[in-house]
């Protein structure tokens, strides 16, 4: 299947001149990377992003993202933009996330009313409005991608209390004061607390849909049950797509599997919401019978 990829950029700038402390830095930057990746797959499931850290510039401490998205070019998205427009789509939607965070700190919105196709107008308790991409309210929806927004106000506030950052994109920027992060260091009420449980386990899948050219996900038996996993081992992914692995009717492969699932408000597992990603993969190609004899 032909493949489109797309690209964007965007950059954090924070406050307190040009030194950061170093895990400080590491801590806000890995949190920029899952925030971002999870605003992928809830735009795309299908698509592959990688992130690349483009330039650090001197003054405030600014740090360059560069988002690179591969995406099957006969599909349209979701949020109803074609595949070469997904990064964009991407950093827009994390802006808007941005904007959301700063208007309503650690409250509850007043109102969420739809404007033009694939927007939303959100009021906060003082009768503030902002216009918004429809998808930049996983920030209100998903208590995840909340908790990465806090993460990262709070990396800027251990920073500098007294900064802030600004968020720079194609599309403009978001300033945030000092004042601002104060409030976006805590999170929104809820009336239904969604956790996730994470399970990181070993365990052999046989291949029942590879893809030989691009990043999207692959169809593997686990166990008997037919399943869907990103493949998160970029190395191995690169030996695949270069011809360094063969694989041909039967193989499957050992690797480090994670199982993420949503849990309702006492702990219940919701079935539909279950992801599968392949960490690492420990064992190359071989068939299920060198498996059992290895077991």
């Amino acid at each position: 299947m032909e493949m489109t990829k797309s690209s964007a950029q965007f950059s954090f700038s924070f406050g307190g001149g040009s030194e950061i402390e170093a895990t400080l830095l590491a801590r806000i930057i890995n949190d920029t990377v899952e925030l971002t990746k999870a605003i992928s797959h809830e735009v795309e499931p299908e698509a592959f992003l990688k992130m690349n850290i483009t330039t650090f510039r001197a003054g405030s401490f600014d740090v360059e993202f560069s988002a690179v998205c591969e995406q099957a070019n006969t599909l349209k998205l979701a949020v109803g933009v074609l595949a070469f427009q997904l990064a964009p789509t991407i950093v827009n939607t994390l802006k808007g996330i941005l904007e959301i965070k700063k208007l309503l700190k650690d409250t509850s919105a007043k109102s969420i009313t739809p404007a033009q196709e694939g927007f939303v107008d959100i009021e906060n308790n003082s009768g503030q409005v902002i216009n918004a991409p429809k998808a930049s309210l996983l920030v209100v929806e998903n208590f995840k991608v909340e908790q990465l927004v806090v993460n990262i106000s709070s990396g800027a506030m251990d920073h500098d209390s007294q900064g802030g950052f600004t968020f720079r994109s194609d599309e403009g920027e978001v300033v945030c004061t000092a004042e601002d992060i104060l409030g976006m260091c805590s999170v929104m009420p809820r009336s239904e607390t969604v956790s996730l449980k994470s399970n990181v386990f070993e365990t052999y899948l046989q291949i029942k849909k590879p893809d030989f050219i691009g990043s999207s996900m692959w169809e593997f038996l686990h166990m008997g049950k037919a399943i869907r996993a990103s493949i998160d081992d970029e190395e191995w992914l690169d030996r695949v797509h270069s011809g360094q692995v063969s694989i041909k009717a039967g193989d499957g492969i050992t690797v480090l599997l994670e199982v993420r699932i949503d849990l309702d408000t006492d702990g219940t597992p919701k079935e539909d919401t279950v992801r599968y990603f392949v960490q690492k993969v420990l064992r190359d190609v071989h068939p299920l019978e060198d498996q059992i004899r290895l077991s």
